[in-house]
């Protein structure tokens, strides 16, 4: 009698544990998958920082869009919007690509909720500048 006590009180706990442990597993892949999204758009912006580098003095916002666009698809699935994407040329010895409010969703409620907005999108910012050496 007092062996099935025991096993029922262990059910209940493996039940409220994994739980919890799923939670957290889902909550570290999710901030796993914002952390390589930022690194991925860290280096599409900076591949098109190169790019408009290369180009200067030309200042061509459509070729750097589709170096970003290009340099992302070999990193991760996500397309990053014309939109979101601007080309700084106001220095004539650099050139900034800037990458603004891409939006994330995550797998977890929680997490967009935590980190993001209303709807549980996580906007992510990046930029890279890169000196113009030939001109």
């Amino acid at each position: 009698m007092r062996l099935r006590r025991q096993t029922g009180q262990a059910v209940v706990e493996l039940a409220l544990a994994s739980t919890v442990l799923l939670w957290f597993a889902l909550g570290s892949l999710d901030f796993g998958r914002v952390f390589y999204t930022s690194l991925g758009l860290t280096n599409a912006a900076r591949e098109g920082a190169r790019t408009a580098a290369a180009l200067a003095p030309v200042c061509d916002l459509t070729t750097t869009r589709s170096v970003v666009r290009a340099e992302q698809q070999g990193l991760f699935p996500a397309s990053v919007p014309d939109s979101v994407i601007t080309l700084d040329c106001t220095a004539s010895d650099r050139r900034t690509v800037t990458i603004t409010n891409f939006p994330f969703q995550p797998i977890t409620p929680f997490i967009g909720k935590a980190l993001g907005d209303a709807g549980g999108t996580i906007r992510l910012s990046t930029f890279a500048t890169m000196p113009v050496v030939n001109q």
